[in-house]
């Protein structure tokens, strides 16, 4: 009823020897399942928040970077006395000539 006995245990091996007495484990299944489901929550549960952490790093990372160009340009501003509507028509002008929205400018796309 619970399962060697059922699936063709014949005792003609070693291994069928060992099938003398079959029996239900609940307990164990029921502590192997557990274990097993609380096991696989925890692995997914650091994969998301690897990819959540990852992804707030990449953020941070593009933020710090926009933050560094838009203080050379505002040491440029000063240098060179541009107002900022100058700023803002050259800022619009990248935007029109930036075909591939990286916020690179390259000589075939001028």
């Amino acid at each position: 009823m619970y399962g060697c006995d059922l699936i063709g245990y014949n005792g003609s091996s070693a291994y069928d020897l060992t099938c003398d007495e079959p029996r239900a484990l609940g307990y164990y299944a029921s502590l192997y399942f557990l274990v097993y489901i609380i096991f696989g929550i925890t692995v997914l549960l650091n994969l998301f928040v690897g990819v959540i952490i990852t992804a707030m790093e990449l953020l941070k990372q593009t933020v710090q970077e926009e933050e560094e160009v838009w203080a050379k340009v505002r040491v440029a501003q000063k240098k060179f006395r541009i107002s900022d509507s100058t700023v803002g028509i050259l800022l619009n002008v990248f935007e029109i000539l930036d075909k591939g929205r990286n916020g690179k400018l390259m000589v075939s796309t001028i």
